[in-house]
């Protein structure tokens, strides 16, 4: 009787092995698999993947050797992490914590061939990434949200000036074409979507925007004034 071995999460800690034989004779354990290592009745955990672990009764004196039984059992990968580089530009680069067997997804729909460790984003939105081997499945990562630009802006809009585009050190932002006398708030994201800084000016006028503390990029810059809101990209060199 070989007790069934639940499924493991690769870095699970080393763990015990359950036979008995109607013999009462010691039950010896064995395993050909190179994810695991056999040592006794303790088992470690080397690598992800489906194992098959084999339990033998040799036999003495008085008794046969029993038939031997195998248990099969899953050893899924580590939950992936999601580390991003490249990340304030139009094609930030998106790295697996496990180095194969992955699948992207974006929106919770798995993207057709992003199989790799790393995949360079196109689109804004929510992307996620699972690891398989063997037939067996990580959890699925915690999301990482990227706006890329090219779906949420208006350049041809003249209500909202930015310049100089690109700047080093200082950008106006001018608010001629806004409502006068009226508040304007304005917000500057980063390509992840990350709100960098809040400010707020005055219809009809024109305020500036210190960049000595932002790093090189491309950023965001939404601006509005009741129901209208207005974006331009800049650029920090």
């Amino acid at each position: 009787s070989f007790l069934t071995i639940p499924t493991k999460i690769l870095g699970d800690k080393p763990f015990d092995l359950l036979a008995t034989s109607t013999s009462g004779l010691a039950i010896q354990f064995s395993s050909i698999s190179d994810k695991v290592m056999v040592a006794g009745n303790r088992v470690t955990l080397l690598k992800a993947g489906s194992v098959a672990i084999r339990a033998d009764q040799i036999g003495s004196r008085n008794f046969n050797e029993s038939s031997p039984i195998t248990q099969m059992f899953c050893i899924n990968p580590s939950k992936p992490t999601i580390t991003v580089s490249d990340l304030n530009t139009d094609s930030p680069k998106l790295t697996s914590s496990n180095s194969a067997g992955n699948q992207w997804y974006l929106n919770d729909v798995a993207i057709t061939s992003a199989t790799s460790s790393s995949f360079t984003a196109k689109e804004s939105g929510a992307y996620t990434v699972k690891t398989t081997v063997d037939n067996c499945n990580s959890e699925l990562s915690a999301e990482q949200i990227l706006v890329v630009t090219g779906d949420i802006e208006d350049e041809l809009n003249n209500e909202l000036q930015l310049y100089p585009n690109p700047a080093k050190t200082e950008i106006v932002v001018g608010l001629e074409n806004f409502e006068r006398g009226i508040s304007v708030e304005a917000e500057i994201f980063d390509l992840s979507g990350r709100k960098v800084e809040k400010k707020s000016g005055m219809g009809g006028k024109k305020f500036s925007i210190d960049l000595k503390h932002y790093s090189p990029g491309k950023y965001i810059l939404k601006a509005g004034q009741g129901e209208r809101k207005y974006s331009k990209r800049f650029i920090k060199e």
